[in-house]
């Protein structure tokens, strides 16, 4: 079994974005009429969410652009993270075609 990377799991974020059509960067960075950077969501984005030496797949609601806890497995191994979110993919193809 190869080692799963942290390169490996950000490659299949960028999959995942590009297959739903959402944007790689989680936020915009703008400024507002005070001339201070603001960060807005990208609504629908994907991105990894890392605490307690795991990770989970996140994602900036399409609606509100809030945080939301995809798979709600909480934080687990990179490897695990990874087949399911290689599964998460093959559902969502699988939908798409």
């Amino acid at each position: 079994m190869n080692r799963i990377s942290m390169s490996d799991l950000r490659q299949s974020i960028i999959v995942l974005n590009n297959m739903t059509g959402s944007k790689t960067d989680v936020y915009t960075k703008t400024k507002d009429s005070t001339g201070l950077m603001v960060y807005t969501p990208n609504k629908g984005t994907y991105y990894l969410d890392g605490a307690y030496g795991g990770w989970k797949l996140a994602r900036n609601s399409p609606k509100t652009g809030h945080y939301v806890d995809v798979l709600r497995c909480g934080y687990i191994p990179k490897r695990e993270l990874y087949s399911l979110i290689r599964a998460y993919m093959d559902g969502i193809d699988a939908i798409l075609t």
